[in-house]
């Protein structure tokens, strides 16, 4: 990778299919050049029994014919998505990026580089436009981003998936070919298997085009974010925001600014629903939100706070002293009034 220096390490996330062991084949070359060494890593979902056993094989396989150290971890992901009451796809994903931070952490390796392509990228912009998505959703894969204890990088989003086969024709490299993915009983498999076709019949080079619009996008929300950043700088308050500042405010900045109060990232809906809040112009007004939050309107500030947990005994009065309430965001002094004590 361009700024790696010797002795350095970078992480490859290794699936074993065509997109990441094309990676692989090019990552060793620039290694080789540069003299940083690659680390790869590679995750047993427990979805496709033998077939998945055989593309771990497979990886420890193309690891060592490189030179390089492999990592590997099995995880039952059917039984983690039903505890989790999450989708198979989101959960593989939970338990991979949390496999590859850490590594990362342990092994102080501060770059992740995952195979994520053209194609990729349209399929994940097409399911969010139907799903309904903002400017963010339609940035796209970002081709960098923060991850673990350093930065999570995907070079071939540029490339499709066809010129990544053809790389590892050409190059008489072995991959492996997930099963899954053929069959369209998915949404992300439907968008592969039945949209695209189309849209490849109708529009020369749709991931090109795509990708040539995130690009441009994604610099239109780096703009846009940075406003947001220089306008919570100037008007931040005591817990949070001044409320009438960011009443006036421009929607596109206010709502980045919001998103930026909130402990994560929620979906559209709580965002509005905060705005409304902020709308409502009355003080003491609350809003509840995910993740135990709630945001309210308080002396003209409108702050993002966690819920007070339930007391376990309502029987049993304050007494005299002070209190740290919210995370520390709230104190409460309470005092017995002497003269009525005495009355």
């Amino acid at each position: 990778m361009a700024g790696r220096g010797a002795g350095e390490t970078v992480l490859l996330a290794l699936s074993g299919g065509a997109d990441s062991v094309a990676l692989l084949h090019l990552l060793s070359a620039m290694a080789q050049r540069d003299g940083f060494s690659v680390v790869t890593a590679h995750v047993n979902h427990g979805i496709r029994g033998a077939e998945a056993d055989e593309d771990a094989a497979l990886c420890r396989r193309l690891s060592a014919s490189y030179g390089w150290e492999h990592l590997e971890t099995r995880a039952d992901v059917p039984a983690l998505a039903a505890r989790n009451k999450r989708s198979l796809e989101l959960e593989a994903r939970e338990v991979r990026y949390a496999f590859f931070a850490q590594i990362m952490e342990e092994r102080g390796i501060s770059l992740l580089v995952t195979a994520h392509h053209g194609d990729d990228n349209l399929e994940t912009v097409l399911f969010r436009l139907c799903r309904g998505t903002g400017l963010h959703g339609l940035c796209g894969i970002p081709p960098v981003r923060e991850f673990a204890n350093g930065w999570l990088v995907r070079p071939l989003l540029p490339f499709s998936k066809e010129e990544l086969l053809s790389l590892c024709e050409g190059e008489g490299l072995e991959y492996a070919t997930d099963s899954t993915n053929r069959v369209a009983d998915c949404s992300r498999n439907r968008i592969r298997l039945e949209l695209i076709p189309i849209l490849e019949r109708q529009f020369p080079e749709p991931r090109r085009s795509v990708h040539r619009m995130t690009v441009s996008l994604t610099q239109d929300q780096d703009y846009l974010c940075a406003e947001a950043k220089r306008f919570l700088e100037a008007h931040r308050r005591a817990g949070g925001v001044a409320a009438d500042a960011l009443r006036e405010a421009h929607p596109a900045v206010r709502r980045r600014v919001i998103g930026m109060l909130l402990p994560r990232a929620l979906e559209a809906v709580h965002v509005e629903a905060v705005e409304s809040l902020l709308e409502s112009n009355v003080s003491g007004a609350w809003v509840s939100l995910p993740g135990d939050r709630c945001a309210c309107l308080q002396n003209g500030v409108l702050a993002v706070l966690p819920v007070l947990p339930k007391p376990t005994d309502a029987s049993v009065p304050f007494a005299e002293g002070e209190f740290s309430l919210c995370d520390g965001m709230l104190t409460v002094s309470v005092k017995k009034n002497r003269k009525i004590a005495n009355k």
